[in-house]
């Protein structure tokens, strides 16, 4: 099974990303301190062969989707200045562990608590992960003090856990599960249609896209199954590479909360897809705007889509309330096949915020 999604995570001060071959020369402040390894399984880098080594370690982490790491990257002057690693991914159980690293002269400064609540709340709310957990050394004061401010619970005390460098050492175990993080008052409630940015989608944004399309309120489907109807990473993001599927994602912060695609040569809408959380807020409205306008900018005067024909489902009246009328007919899938005639006013006017 694939690892979940991530992209960049900005917060006010901070940019979170997965790491590239690029970062090490900043990280060999973090890393060859020895005042911050202190508490890290491997040794202090001194050369730029640990760093290599290091940095192939995370790559295999990466290869195997069993974890990956990221960077801490400050805003102001581009620098990365420490590191967050997400292992032993367990997909089944949607769970994985947490580390992480600060330079030193960024101590004391509330960073890492500021990247880890955007970090945590990104995997919880956009990855799927349902429970996170962290060891750590009982004698690490400032560590063990940063995870319960931000809501771990201390679950326990594993004794003798680890020998490193020649000391053998307990380990507090910590955890925190989805719901009570995101129920947590360091939680941000998701934004209004008018404070999100909605863009162009990449082919980047589609490993985000395909594992969002699991999360709908009505008619979620698994990337499994997506695949066992040809629809991959892979094909889709082919599609979005040649514009062949034009499509618009909407962002909170770095995080895509809902996403629109429609074929270029058809004038077919072929998904529309939003976080339940981002619902009734116009977010959807607004996406599908975008694509038809897009649409009948490429010269298309009638648009189509498949729904569902359950009056009592969400998307039923979302459509028609929007001018989307039915054909009478149904698609392979079994759905019911509505029209639209976009005009220049009306494309305009779907594309107004609020509204269904």
């Amino acid at each position: 099974m694939a690892f979940p999604a991530f992209g960049v995570i900005e917060t006010p001060r901070l940019s979170v990303r997965p790491i590239d071959a690029g970062d090490l020369a900043d990280l060999h402040a973090v890393n060859g301190d020895p005042a911050v390894t202190r508490f890290l399984p491997y040794a202090t880098w001194t050369c730029e062969d640990d760093a290599q080594s290091w940095f192939k370690r995370m790559q295999a982490l990466t290869e195997a989707a069993t974890g990956q790491q990221f960077v801490i990257e400050l805003k102001t002057s581009r620098t990365v200045i420490g590191t967050i690693l997400l292992f032993k991914h367990e997909p089944t159980s949607a769970r994985a562990e947490l580390g992480y690293a600060l330079g030193r002269q960024h101590w004391r400064q509330g960073l890492m608590a500021e990247a880890l609540r955007a970090f945590c709340t990104h995997a919880f709310r956009h990855a799927g992960l349902r429970r996170l957990e962290a060891e750590v050394n009982p004698t690490n004061a400032p560590s063990n003090e940063l995870l319960q401010r931000l809501g771990f619970v201390r679950e326990g005390v594993l004794r003798q856990r680890w020998v490193a460098k020649g000391v053998t050492y307990d380990t507090h175990f910590y955890g925190v599960l989805a719901d009570e993080w995101l129920s947590g008052p360091h939680v941000a409630t998701p934004r209004s249609a008018a404070q999100l940015r909605f863009r162009r989608a990449t082919a980047d944004d589609v490993p985000a896209c395909l594992i969002l399309r699991g999360k709908t309120r009505e008619n979620a489907i698994s990337a499994e199954r997506l695949a066992s109807m040809g629809i991959t990473v892979q094909s889709w993001a082919d599609d979005v590479r040649r514009d062949s599927l034009p499509g618009y994602v909407c962002t909170d912060d770095a995080a895509i909360a809902g996403y629109c695609f429609g074929d270029k040569a058809t004038g077919e809408v072929v998904v529309l897809a939003l976080l339940p959380a981002y619902e009734n807020q116009g977010v959807g409205r607004h996406l599908l705007g975008l694509v038809v306008t897009h649409l009948s900018a490429l010269g298309h005067r009638r648009l189509y889509l498949g729904c569902s024909a359950d009056s009592s489902t969400r998307s039923h009246g979302f459509y028609r309330h929007l001018g989307w009328v039915s054909t009478g007919t149904f698609d392979r899938a079994g759905d019911e096949v509505l029209e639209f005639f976009p005009s220049a006013s009306a494309g305009d006017a779907l594309t107004e915020h609020g509204g269904a």
